[in-house]
């Protein structure tokens, strides 16, 4: 009796142990002066934030995109900047602290996403065309290291954010291609071996989008759904091709929003939410970050993430869970 009861009380403290190990962060980047990263923690059941508190770093300015590796072991945060001195700022990521942040000297406009393939790379989105840099093995950047993409000088519209996705063992990249503009659009490429961009059009919706900042998926009941921020007040769903990566039966979903810009989706509890930042310089700004319900027809119902207008002119969202070694993950 006393070993069931000994293993019982052991059960119960490794439970909460695991469960204790667990932490789901978001960092928002906020371009309006003083320049600044909000860390928001996530309630790991219902998807809210339950505080978000400013990190004020030395040589940000006015900061638009944000991604996240880990290498070796350690998770670093790389912050594009978009007025002077326009360089990327890398930080190590210790949950609700990012520390150690200096610039690199690589060049930065808007977006930057990271993807491994061979290597762990960063990719830039410049006003027409996206630069590939290798990350090296300490997690940092350097000029010398970045060429073009691949993609070459292509996106007539500016490229903002972009999403990596792997179907059926293939390799794409999605960059949304439009900000505010009218007729914008989501150009598709495959992305090889060594990380390059080949083969790139457009994702098959066609200039479709009135304006296009943030793209991201979610898989239900079988279907793939693409989600594209239109930055003039909606965000767009449509359906993927599973065979050939593009895009088709577009429409609105969720209301609501002024400017819709940065767009993450992540699975709690077995239920999809989307999180989507409701930012940017398009007056009058809303200051918020939206929690959306993702339901089984992959459709959006959208609520504040739960602090209310907390942020000073956002753009960007990256998801990170701290949790047991070997099932962290970013989103």
């Amino acid at each position: 009796m006393n070993k069931i009861i000994c293993s019982f009380v052991y059960l119960l403290l490794h439970i909460h142990t695991a469960y204790a190990q667990t932490e789901l962060f978001a960092y928002i980047t906020n371009a309006a002066a003083p320049s600044h990263v909000s860390v928001c923690r996530i309630h790991p059941d219902t998807g809210q934030f339950e505080t978000c508190e400013p990190a004020y770093l030395e040589n940000l300015s006015a900061p638009i995109g944000l991604a996240l590796a880990t290498i070796d072991h350690t998770t670093y945060a790389y912050i594009s900047n978009n007025t002077y001195p326009n360089f990327v700022l890398r930080c190590r990521v210790n949950a609700e602290h990012l520390e150690g942040c200096g610039l690199t000297d690589v060049p930065s406009y808007t977006g930057i996403a990271i993807h491994k393939s061979d290597d762990h790379y960063a990719y830039l989105a410049y006003s027409d065309s996206v630069e590939k840099c290798r990350i090296s093995a300490k997690g940092e950047l350097a000029r010398h290291d970045c060429h073009d993409s691949g993609a070459g000088r292509i996106f007539a519209n500016g490229p903002i954010f972009m999403r990596f996705l792997t179907l059926n063992q293939e390799n794409y990249v999605y960059i949304a291609n439009g900000d505010y503009q009218p007729n914008a659009s989501v150009t598709r490429c495959r992305v090889d071996a060594q990380g390059d961009f080949t083969a790139c059009k457009d994702s098959g919706a066609g200039a479709s989008f009135n304006g296009a900042a943030d793209i991201d998926f979610a898989f239900i009941a079988g279907k793939t759904y693409a989600y594209i921020t239109e930055p003039t007040g909606v965000i767009k769903k449509c359906i993927l091709n599973d065979y050939t990566g593009l895009l088709n039966e577009c429409a609105a979903t969720g209301k609501g929003f002024h400017a819709p810009l940065g767009l993450s989706i992540i699975t709690l509890e077995n239920k999809l939410y989307a999180y989507v930042v409701d930012g940017g310089f398009r007056a009058p700004v809303a200051n918020l970050v939206y929690h959306c319900k993702v339901d089984n027809s992959g459709d959006l119902d959208c609520g504040d993430s739960g602090v209310g207008p907390v942020f000073s002119n956002p753009f960007d969202i990256a998801l990170l869970d701290r949790c047991a070694p070997g099932k962290c993950g970013f989103f």
